[in-house]
């Protein structure tokens, strides 16, 4: 009877027709090893390697973000796509306070805590079309939206406040209030911060690194009062990284 069914649809030399059902059962047993590999397994972020995945070992990897060279040890990594080397469009590091170090066995769960005195720093480096110092930035993304400047400067910082019906509602931002050059005012530290009554509040700032690069990185609100030792650190962990580069070639 199957043999009358399938020779309306298979060629008599095509035969034996058990090849027709034999290709049908493996097409729906990869299909269905395919949906439950995709619904029940890792996601697509997990094989490009953006999941969350440290490494513990040391040697340097040497990237291209933006038209900079960096040479970055493994265990500031803070997944295995920022660990290829190469060319990237974006690569994510991560250290611990107060020395920024690197991950390590030891201390694996500290890069874990995500509670309001979480040590952790996220320091992202990513390509941009163009150099945007944080002066323009304040002037050109923030300001527009503030309602209200408070009159107190504290740990050197302005602290300004968003209206309810702004893109950043729900947010301060604090401006740094620096003496020095031109120059080091148009650079100095501007950070969004989620307001203090959320649990595990971040702050986050951004500078550039010339006309194609950039960095940013966040850190719990708790640590704000200590932004200018922990803005140096990121500065000087982000330029270790570019002088280890340039001696490694």
């Amino acid at each position: 009877m199957i043999k009358r069914i399938l020779s309306r649809a298979v060629d008599e030399e095509e035969w034996p027709v058990w090849r027709l059902p034999l290709m049908l059962s493996i097409g729906f047993v990869l299909a269905g090893g395919l949906f439950y590999g995709l619904y029940f397994g890792p996601g697509l972020s997990f094989w490009r390697g953006l999941d969350y995945n440290p490494s513990s070992k040391t040697y340097a990897v040497k990237l291209e973000v933006g038209g900079t060279l960096f040479a970055v040890p493994a265990n500031y990594t803070r997944n295995a796509a920022s660990r290829r080397a190469g060319q990237h469009q974006h690569m994510t590091l991560h250290a611990l306070l107060p020395n920024l170090t690197g991950y390590q066995l030891s201390t694996k769960e500290q890069f874990l805590r995500v509670d309001d005195a979480s040590p952790l720093v996220i320091i992202s480096i990513s390509g941009v079309d163009r150099e945007l110092p944080n002066e323009r930035r304040f002037e050109s993304l923030y300001a527009p939206y503030i309602e209200l400047k408070t009159s107190d400067i504290e740990n050197d910082l302005q602290a300004y406040q968003f209206g309810n019906e702004t893109p950043y509602r729900g947010k301060d931002l604090f401006r740094a209030m620096l003496a020095g050059s031109r120059l080091q005012r148009a650079e100095a530290a501007v950070f969004i911060c989620e307001t203090d009554d959320k649990r595990g509040a971040i702050c986050e700032t951004r500078y550039s690194l010339g006309p194609s690069a950039e960095v940013s990185y966040l850190f719990k609100r708790r640590h704000l009062s200590d932004w200018q030792s922990i803005d140096t650190k990121v500065k000087d962990l982000i330029k270790g990284f570019r002088s280890a580069a340039r001696i490694a070639n």
